[in-house]
């Protein structure tokens, strides 16, 4: 009987362990700055999203997602990033449909293009399209740091705050933290309409990272404790 008791004890447990280190690789993302730059050809925001405008947002990261890249200073993760939005206040606000196939994480480290000495960088990129009679839109987030051992591989990190900001100063990036979001009319990037393309960028002040919680996990507890409960009163 004492055998039972045991294995149903640590079948549950085991399955708990199981599921809460799957659902830990995912990764919550929150941040919030201000605008520094705003084209708005379009009147898209209606005059509300303006240099210095602060906003806020977040998305979710999984870490568990294939690196579909074979390049080894560099990661692309098809379908890791979920629920991207963003928030300028005053009802202006984005949301990433998640039924689209553009919701990425892409990682360099040592990377050298931009024409900028070697960096280490990490992007986040959530489509929101179909959005407002525009071809495509986007949201984005980028991380960048000229110190090298930020990315030590092209695995998806999960500490974002102690790799891209500075050690105990919240909001001071290493070298470069913000956010973009577009809206454009055209076939690509190359040949969209500059008249009609909407685009703002901003500086992050602050961003935090957590592992998303484990609800399941502790059904599968519960689950074992009744199952313990029924081992013992077969004993008695």
């Amino acid at each position: 009987m004492r055998a039972r008791i045991l294995a149903a004890v640590m079948a549950g447990c085991a399955a708990c362990c199981m599921t809460a280190g799957a659902e830990a690789a995912k990764i919550q993302v929150t941040f919030g700055g201000a605008v520094v730059e705003a084209h708005d050809n379009d009147s898209l925001f209606g005059g509300q999203v303006t240099v210095g405008t602060s906003f806020t947002g977040g998305f979710v990261y999984d870490q568990a997602t294939p690196n579909t890249d074979p390049r080894p200073n560099f990661g692309f993760y098809q379908g890791a990033v979920s629920g991207f939005w963003i928030d300028f206040g005053n009802g202006v606000a984005y949301q990433q449909n998640n039924s689209l196939p553009y919701n990425n994480v892409q990682l360099g480290n040592d990377r050298d293009d931009y024409g900028l000495p070697l960096f280490d960088g990490f992007y986040a990129y959530g489509e929101v399209s179909p959005f407002g009679g525009y071809d495509y839109a986007e949201l984005g987030i980028s991380l960048e740091s000229l110190d090298l051992a930020a990315l030590l591989s092209n695995a998806l990190p999960d500490a974002l705050v102690d790799t891209f900001f500075l050690p105990g100063t919240p909001g001071v990036p290493k070298q470069g933290a913000g956010i973009e979001f577009h809206a454009i009319n055209g076939s690509n990037e190359q040949g969209y309409d500059l008249g009609t393309d909407v685009h703002v960028y901003g500086t992050l002040r602050y961003l935090n990272t957590t592992p998303v919680s484990a609800p399941a996990s502790a059904l599968l507890l519960a689950a074992a404790l009744a199952g313990l409960a029924v081992a013992w009163r077969g004993r008695i």
